[in-house]
């Protein structure tokens, strides 16, 4: 797929669900070729900057992009940094698996309703948790985790564990870890790779070495953010993406 022009953006709805979508530009996809929708996951700080610009990215490569907010049982807040990360605990520990399926299922319904023939679904941190979640339990053709975290232990009531997910994944899968990610420590990494290998669907994990948590988006806002291997993971997950949907 190659880059084109700024795609458009328009703010839908797919029943209660609020969804942001980016429309593909003409990159990789005519009138004759079939649409590649991708479900963009935000991490804690909602559908904030960052997130636009990497489902701005994905739309630009030939995506038909929809992020789904959320937040939006509490009114959809979006926070440009996570200095002060107390007003934010209170909505990570709001969300349900109830509503998250509700939020993820919207945003693949949608376009699939749209034309998509084939939907993915990738996230950031806790998004990179839904989408190992994603790849588990709901109807998607692939699915890429940055970094995402409760690997050992369920995060929301009705969300699995992501070594649960990781052992019957239905939809091929790419987890994109850092090495010094105390969240993801190396031997939590390690199940990991064995807990999806006992699955069906194609799957692999790759740990890039000498970065943190929350090094892939975030630039000048996260301190752990860097630039070439937040360019390789990104790589990596388009390429995963185009092997199993291509």
């Amino acid at each position: 797929m190659s880059r084109t022009s700024t795609p458009v953006v328009h703010e839908w709805a797919f029943g209660p669900t609020p969804v942001s979508v980016y429309m593909p530009t003409s990159g990789g996809h005519s009138q004759d070729s079939p649409v590649v929708g991708l479900v963009v996951v935000h991490d804690a700080l909602g559908a904030w900057s960052a997130i636009r610009r990497f489902a701005a990215e994905a739309a630009q490569l030939g995506y038909f992009v929809a992020v789904p907010h959320l937040y939006h049982r509490a009114g959809s807040p979006v926070f440009e940094s996570a200095e002060n990360f107390d007003d934010i605990r209170p909505l990570l520990a709001g969300l349900t698996g109830d509503g998250i399926a509700e939020d993820v299922s919207a945003a693949i319904s949608l376009l699939r309703q749209k034309g998509a023939h084939k939907v993915a679904v990738t996230g950031f941190c806790m998004g990179g948790t839904v989408a190992l979640y994603a790849a588990a339990n709901l109807p998607v053709d692939a699915a890429v985790t940055y970094y995402g975290g409760a690997l050992a232990e369920e995060r929301w009531p009705g969300v699995e564990s992501g070594l649960a997910s990781a052992g019957k994944l239905r939809a091929p899968w790419l987890g994109v870890y850092g090495s010094l990610d105390k969240g993801n420590p190396p031997e939590v990494l390690d199940l990991l790779d064995q807990a999806r290998a006992h699955s069906s669907a194609p799957s692999s994990v790759a740990v890039l070495r000498g970065v943190d948590h929350a090094f892939s988006i975030g630039e000048g806002v996260f301190p752990s953010y860097a630039p070439q291997e937040a360019a390789l993971a990104h790589q990596l997950g388009w390429d995963f993406l185009a092997r199993m949907l291509g």
